[in-house]
């Protein structure tokens, strides 16, 4: 692993579609939060004496790139910029709001959580209308977005555009308008609340054909570009209204980058500046084509509301990571599963057996192991001692494992054990019976001792249709990951 130092680099490119998406970072099921650091604002803020180039690139599917227009807005109340938000207690627009504001930002609401939509404005039964005056800069498309729970309908001059309800409405869909340069149009958007949550997105863009060779001009004088890709919570969850490359309501159909994520890293590949991939994700993504594309990959999850600020730790080396794959990333879709349907209307995984499948069934090399993951120290593994070289299969046991730190860097390592029971065509490759993060000072060597129960060696029996602890021979496999080339052994008997 490399960090970027704040002494030598003077520019920095920052590129992609999750760079400056703060909801992104809340994952699903998430409150609220007061404030959110994005990745481009954590990279400001760790870098300040580094010019920072953004350029968005792309979106996380879309094969085009959206422009903002929200700052055309302007309130019918006192002309301000912004769209007018009016809240009422009631889900009929009766009477006068429980509050009114102007909102020059952005349209995102929601109660979840408990969250109050506004000041005085009840959880339940509501309703909202949200205008503004819209100018045009352009003749062409200007494209509005909504997103909501139960009900809502678009205006546009008072005509109605679109009304959509329940998963209809969840689901973000694009409305296109043709408008003129300077003209000035009255938006409108109603909101009813039938169910017990509230959720209001509403945004409006121009859509343009991503110009891959454009972005690369404007960061190939940058010393390093961070790429800030993946996938989104709007794309991956329990049963969305999602039909986007790849996925389908909420499942998964591809275990690979979107397609215009691939270009785009092909792209800023050809500057010959290093690439360094932060990667935001609530899944295994197949990223072996991708590859040869970056320098470094940092797998940053769905951070939350820090997560901007932890990522630009990471990588300025201020933070040493420890963290481990909790996962198997897989090298493509047919590393996962070479029997995908032939049948089905659609694609999809239909064989649910475990044969070839995670840590603990597969024989093929995956692209990154479950328990993986790189850290700024170096740490070696010596010869363990077993309490007991036979043991009987009500007793536990304890293993002694040392491990050094050959680096410079103080740094925390998780010390994993695995097992296999040997001669047993029905056991798993390997299990994880036992592991532990420890902190190990540079060049320090500490003895990590785990503890292995009787239940580790209780494994699946069809008589008994239950779990059940069996002597025989195994072999134990110690060190920082569940790939063979990473691992020592040490041999067990069960008695």
């Amino acid at each position: 692993m490399f960090c970027l130092s704040a002494e030598v680099l003077k520019k920095i490119a920052v590129v992609g579609p999750n760079a400056n998406d703060g909801l992104m970072q809340l994952g699903n099921y998430n409150g609220t939060p007061s404030s959110i650091v994005t990745i481009l604002d954590g990279i400001k803020t760790k870098f300040p004496n580094a010019e920072i180039i953004y350029e968005k690139g792309s979106e996380v599917t879309d094969p085009s790139s959206r422009t903002s227009l929200y700052q055309n807005f302007i309130s019918q109340k006192n002309g301000a910029k912004g769209m007018k938000v009016e809240f009422f207690n009631n889900n009929e627009f009766k009477g006068q709001p429980a509050n009114v504001s102007v909102n020059s930002t952005a349209i995102s609401y929601n109660s979840f959580g408990g969250t109050q939509l506004a000041p005085n404005v009840g959880r339940e039964n509501t309703s909202a209308i949200i205008s503004g005056i819209f100018k045009s800069t352009y003749t062409g498309e200007v494209v509005f977005s909504a997103s909501t729970s139960d009900i809502y309908t678009l205006f546009v001059d008072g005509k109605e555009i679109a009304t959509r309800k329940g998963p209809d409405a969840r689901h973000p869909s694009e409305f296109p308008v043709k408008m003129e340069k300077g003209k000035e149009y009255r938006i409108e958007l109603r909101h009813t609340q039938k169910g017990k949550y509230v959720s209001i997105s509403f945004e409006v863009y121009r859509k343009d054909p991503v110009n891959f060779a454009s972005v690369r001009e404007k960061v190939k004088n940058a010393d390093v570009i961070v790429f800030a890709g993946g996938l989104s919570p709007s794309l991956e969850g329990e049963e969305m209204m999602v039909n986007a490359e790849g996925f389908k309501g909420g499942d998964k159909t591809s275990i690979a980058l979107p397609k215009v994520q691939r270009d785009l890293l092909a792209e800023l590949r050809k500057t010959g500046k290093p690439v360094v991939f932060v990667l935001c994700t609530g899944s295994a993504l197949g990223l072996e084509q991708d590859e040869k594309n970056y320098d470094a990959l940092l797998n940053a999850w769905y951070g939350g509301q820090s997560g901007g600020t932890a990522v630009a730790d990471v990588l300025a080396g201020d933070y040493n990571p420890s963290g481990k794959l909790p996962i198997t990333f897989y090298k493509n879709i047919e590393q996962l599963d070479n029997s995908l349907s032939k049948t089905s209307k659609h694609e999809g995984f239909e064989n649910y057996d475990m044969q070839g499948r995670t840590y603990r069934y597969m024989t093929e090399k995956p692209l990154y192991p479950f328990g993986h993951g790189l850290s700024y120290s170096k740490f070696v593994y010596g010869d363990s001692m077993l309490s007991k070289n036979t043991i009987g299969t009500d007793e536990n046991m304890t293993i002694t494992i040392p491990v050094t730190n050959i680096s410079e860097r103080d740094g925390e390592e998780v010390v994993q054990v695995y097992i296999k029971r040997n001669n047993d065509a029905q056991a798993p490759v390997k299990t994880l019976r036992a592991f532990e993060r420890t902190l190990i000072r540079s060049k320090e060597t500490k003895n990590i001792q785990l503890t292995l129960s009787k239940d580790s060696f209780a494994f699946y029996d069809e008589k008994a249709d239950d779990l059940v602890s069996k002597p025989g021979d195994y072999t134990i496999f110690y060190g920082g990951t569940s790939d063979d080339a990473g691992l020592k052994s040490i041999p067990l008997k069960v008695k």
